[in-house]
């Protein structure tokens, strides 16, 4: 079970690794949004996790994990595919805000499943375990991001984006 909800969080990675590697060069190249404007659209991300998290989390502990990572996979799905809509700053930023809100579900969900999954004599074998998944989904949006870019059209990584974000909502959903 913790190794196939592994493979399902390395799915719902893959989505916010797009928005975050991928979107600067996208808006900058396709829209002319400059490095000062993306640079509040990050701002924004992290504003939002320090005045919503704890907030956030107080609320989402009191849920079944799989159902709230259904969710945080949700809102990375629609952040991501919402990009795809977009045509400038102010519509970026409303993906991003949105992402934000899955991320701030997403995160503290998927850290506390992994620490209860785990046998108390394994945990750090299982966190290990469970932060390659971080590692996999970044590595693996940006190299399918770039390969749907180069051979469809630069719109294509955010629909891609939206459907690992759906199927990871999906497998979360089914796991539970």
């Amino acid at each position: 079970l913790f190794l196939i909800y592994c493979l399902v969080f390395t799915l719902a990675v893959v989505p916010a690794s797009l928005l975050m590697i991928l979107l600067p060069v996208y808006a900058k190249e396709q829209f002319g949004v400059v490095e000062s404007q993306y640079g509040f659209i990050m701002a924004t991300n992290a504003a939002m996790v320090v005045l919503f998290q704890y907030p956030i989390t107080s609320v989402i502990r009191r849920y079944p994990s799989l159902p709230v990572l259904a969710v945080g996979a949700f809102f990375y799905a629609l952040g991501v595919g919402s990009v795809a809509l977009g045509s400038g700053f102010w519509a970026f930023w409303l993906s991003m805000v949105i992402l934000t809100l899955g991320e701030m579900v997403l995160v503290p969900t998927g850290t506390t499943l992994t620490a209860n999954l785990a046998p108390a004599d394994q945990r750090g074998r299982y966190m290990g375990v469970y932060s390659l998944t971080w590692s996999l989904g970044i590595g693996l949006g940006p190299a399918m991001g770039g390969f749907l870019s180069d051979q469809i059209a630069p719109v294509a990584i955010w629909y891609g984006g939206l459907v690992f974000g759906l199927v990871a909502t999906l497998a979360f959903l089914s796991l539970g």
